[in-house]
């Protein structure tokens, strides 16, 4: 046998050997023709395969990049930028810079540069933008479909990687930037997860956010970078598009202040400037926010800070580490953002920032109609470290804090659970607090916000072991129900502003500051205190006489007794058990003709005097000694004499303000027991018909 003749070409059919037809060999021969035909069909596809391949391999091994520049001759020459290829649809030759890119150097499109792989396609699937790409068979995209649902993971955040904080906080902020866009959405967060970040990150309005119990994790949220977490809103100190321009730089953690920016005046809300409004209707719901400082020394954070916002509810948020766990608006203008309708439900701080806290849950200004109900703290703050208290409000109006749980707030410098500070119409109820110096704290510094017609409603306070269970400092609020349990006072008058206040519960210890010029008697008649009245009791000089009737010159039962010469008459009046303090006494009575000059040495000898004398006294002790002197508080005696007053009538008041209260105690005093005050008239006559008259107490009951 001998090979086949083969010639490369295309044959058009193959022929069948009919059944009729002679078979032989040969070249030319019938049994060969279909076997050689196929054999040049063959030839034929085999050259053109090896022409074709010798055309692609340059194609196939493409080495010209964007990075190291080159010059492109052909829609064949192609071009790589980064893991993508491309080639030049436009005219030729293209030369390409180096270090440029496709965007720099004509972008991608027709007539420009064109990709020759699905590369790119992959990359944007498995971009944050990814399901924007995806089509749905009744249009839109699986974005649409979605509602704007998105998760961290969607903007590739990575769960349980403290090193992928800086990434994070950048796939947190697209996240953010996809919703601003969209005009909102909802976010799920995977359930129990734990996300590190090192930046603040905004939140738009109309956000819904499920964190499902998951926590951020903010590493250094120091102030000179916004002080961290996440912000609702925005404002001169917290703003937006600082923050977004360091993002967009990759130049983050960086200051996101605006100087330019001011934000509205204290006591202009945001509930009546719209204009103001920077983020609206958001919800945060089962969020855990941890604060942690590569440095031991620093602190600052603020965990979810609103900032001209309103209408904003935040439901079951747990915070570690934080200076303030929120924060509402501001007080420092110009940089005093102001929040309307925004309201905190649920809030544990399992631990405050160790180093320094303002309030371990937070602090509400500017704002109004806002609310926190149900917040707790399970830690202590550290002793003797500045600030330090549970939740304050300033410059507020129509806001309600219910529900404060802190069991033991510790001993720091400013050691309050609650201050209410310049406040209208602002309801406190159900406040419990342990070691501190007071569970509850009012105070002013704008007049405009002591209201009578627009009072601070504050009701079921309970104090343990705390200084005091209320100071107050501000006028005008109605406090009720409050109980204290190893408390040094139950109330606490802080300055000379705390006045028009009705306590509608009876305190048991009262004191005032060191430095108030006034005392507490002062206070006592500027507020209504139950249990305080002053009220004044009169009694008749026959009820206190104590002697002997046959020395009486004459007596009524009425207002007089007169007394004959020569004779001491004794008047002793027990004060009632129901009086609580003796505040002043008034006494009158009468002086005969010819008593001044009987009690003048110079103008009679031996002189006679004429002279009566008040003595508030106390039983020393319990003691049964029988000569136990009374004891005579040094502002307790009273004279008047006939030398100094003349003959006639006379009426003297005396008032106990000299005393360190302002007033004489029936129980408490340091003069003697509880419970033992009276007082004894004295009353030495030189003449016939002195006479003695009513007396006038005025206690308080």
């Amino acid at each position: 046998m001998t090979n086949m003749t083969e010639s490369p070409s295309w044959e058009d059919s193959i022929e069948l050997i009919a059944r009729s037809e002679r078979v032989s060999g040969g070249q030319d021969g019938v049994a060969n023709r279909p076997l050689i035909k196929l054999a040049n069909r063959t030839r034929y596809l085999k050259e053109k395969y090896d022409g074709l391949n010798t055309d692609l391999s340059g194609k196939v091994e493409a080495v010209k990049t964007f990075a190291g520049g080159a010059v492109l001759n052909s829609p064949r020459d192609e071009i790589l930028y980064g893991v993508l290829r491309l080639v030049w649809t436009g005219t030729f030759p293209k030369e390409v810079a180096p270090g440029s890119s496709p965007q720099t150097t004509g972008g991608v499109g027709v007539g420009a540069w064109a990709y020759t792989s699905d590369a790119v396609i992959r990359h944007d699937l498995a971009s944050y933008l990814g399901p924007s790409f995806m089509g749905m068979p009744e249009g839109g995209t699986l974005f649409d479909l979605l509602g704007g649902w998105v998760c961290p993971e969607m903007y590739g955040a990575t769960a349980g990687d403290e090193s992928a904080a800086h990434a994070n906080s950048k796939a947190f902020y697209r996240l953010f930037e996809v919703l601003r866009r969209r005009g909102g959405g909802v976010i799920y967060m995977k359930p129990g997860a734990t996300y590190c970040v090192d930046f603040i990150n905004f939140v738009p309005a109309n956000v819904r956010l499920y964190a499902c119990g998951a926590t951020i994790k903010h590493i250094n949220p120091i102030s000179a970078f916004g002080r961290g977490g996440l912000v609702i809103g925005g404002g001169q100190e917290w703003n937006y598009a600082t923050a977004k321009a360091a993002y967009e730089s990759d130049t983050y953690p960086a200051a996101v202040r605006d100087d330019t920016l001011k934000d509205l005046a204290i006591g202009d809300y945001l509930e009546f400037n719209e204009d103001h409004v920077q983020a609206e209707n958001v919800d945060i719901y089962d969020l855990r926010m941890e604060a942690t400082f590569t440095d031991s020394t620093s602190w600052g954070g603020y965990a979810i800070n609103v900032a001209n916002a309103r209408h904003v509810r935040i439901h079951n948020l747990r915070a570690k580490g934080w200076t303030q766990a929120f924060n509402f608006g501001s007080d420092v203008h110009p940089s005093s953002p102001s929040c309307y309708d925004v309201r905190i439900y649920n809030l544990v701080v399992e631990e405050a920032d160790p180093v320094r806290t303002y309030y371990a849950f937070g602090f509400i200004a500017n704002s109004t109609e806002c609310e926190v109900c149900g917040a707790t703290l399970l830690k202590p703050l550290t002793a003797g470290t500045r600030n330090g208290s549970g939740l304050a409000v300033n410059a507020v109006e129509r806001c309600r804090l219910s529900g404060i749980n802190i069991p033991d707030l510790g001993r720091t410098v400013s050691s309050e659970g609650v201050l209410i500070n310049n406040a209208r119409d602002t309801w406190v109820d159900d406040v419990r607090v342990g070691n501190a110096k007071s569970a509850l704290s009012t105070f002013y510094s704008v007049d405009s916000y002591n209201d009578a017609s627009h009072r601070n409603i504050i009701g079921r306070v309970y104090a343990n072991n705390c200084d005091q269970a209320v100071a107050i400092g501000a006028k005008y609020a109605v406090i009720q129900d409050v109980k204290s349990d190893n408390c040094t006072q139950d109330i606490y008058f802080r300055n000379i502003n705390a006045t028009g206040n009705i306590l509608k519960f009876e305190p048991g210890k009262m004191i005032i500051s060191d430095s108030s010029v006034n005392k507490l008697f002062w206070y006592l008649i500027y507020n209504t205190v139950k249990g305080w009245a002053r009220e004044y009791i009169r009694v008749r000089p026959i009820d206190m006489f104590r002697g002997n009737f046959a020395n009486l010159y004459s007596w009524d039962t009425n207002k007089s007794i007169k007394m004959n010469t020569g004779i001491t008459a004794e008047f002793i009046y027990k004060f009632p058990g129901h009086i609580k303090a003796l505040d002043a006494v008034s006494f009158m009575g009468y002086f005969s003709a010819g008593a001044q000059v009987a009690a003048d040495p110079a103008q009679t000898n031996p002189a006679r005097p004429s002279q009566l004398t008040a003595m508030v006294r106390y039983m020393a002790t319990d003691d049964s000694s029988t000569s136990e002197e009374p004891v005579i508080p040094a502002n307790g005696r009273f004279t008047v004499s006939a030398l100094t007053q003349g003959d006639g009538d006379f009426i003297k008041t005396y008032d106990l303000h000299a005393e360190a209260l302002g007033f004489l105690p029936m129980t408490g005093s340091a003069y003697g027991a509880d419970n033992s005050m009276d007082i004894r008239f004295s009353f030495v006559n030189g003449v016939a018909a002195n006479t003695m008259k009513h007396v006038i107490f005025r206690v308080w009951r």
